[in-house]
């Protein structure tokens, strides 16, 4: 049994960029997944057939949604439980009809795919930003994430209850893949990493223009340059 945290820590080593603002409000004694509506925390609006590819060459079809507030891919199964995958690290890739995740320390979902490249995406819910309620509905900053306590146990949904009134947001990350589908922060340098041989026209693109690494098309843009 281990401690399941929100991923509010990856805030503190990469920035998050700028995106239209959705807050939920979570009530002490409230548990976020039984109370946050399905496209808060999941997703897709509804669980769809999806295959789990995993690294020994061997396939399963599941009824699967992705919870980006417990970064857990969730089936469906026989008796009509949800559970969450117990061994998110044996998963090669989760492929939907029109989207695909890989799991390389957290699940990421792809968004692009130039050859053997690929440009995801990482969603998940954080307090916003480390806020509590206060009394009559007044907001004060904290800055710990103590005000969650959750437990996480065979492959079962996690329990993250809520010991103060607290505002939560959808905040999102950009990833981008080698031929291996090692996933880096999409930054600076990890280009340089990414695309060893394309030295020299980044560094020209880059010195002509100003990159938004936080913004999804132009990343796109410099994937596609990199990969002529």
């Amino acid at each position: 049994m281990r401690v399941v945290l929100m991923l509010a820590c990856i805030l503190l080593a990469f920035p998050v960029f700028a995106q239209p603002r959705k807050i939920y409000v979570v009530r002490a004694g409230e548990i976020p997944n039984e109370v946050l509506l399905i496209d808060a925390i999941y997703s897709f609006p509804h669980f769809k057939k999806g295959i789990v590819f995993l690294g020994d060459g061997s396939a399963t079809s599941q009824q699967l949604n992705y919870n980006l507030l417990l970064d857990e891919m969730h089936f469906i199964n026989a008796n009509n439980n949800t559970l969450a995958i117990a061994t998110p690290e044996t998963i090669k890739s989760v492929v939907f009809d029109s989207t695909s995740f890989y799991f390389d320390k957290n699940y990421l979902q792809v968004v692009l795919e130039e050859g053997e490249i690929k440009l995801a995406i990482k969603q998940f819910l954080v307090q916003s930003p480390y806020r509590t309620r206060g009394a009559y509905d007044v907001s004060s900053f904290v800055s710990s994430i103590s005000t969650y306590s959750s437990t996480y146990s065979n492959g079962h949904l996690s329990k993250l209850q809520i010991k103060k009134d607290v505002e939560m947001e959808k905040k999102s990350l950009f990833f981008v893949s080698d031929r291996f589908n090692h996933f880096y922060p999409a930054e600076k340098k990890f280009f340089y990493k990414v695309f060893p041989n394309k030295k020299a026209e980044l560094d020209s693109y880059l010195k002509e223009n100003h990159i938004n690494f936080y913004d999804k098309n132009a990343l796109v843009s410099l994937i596609k340059l990199c990969s002529v």
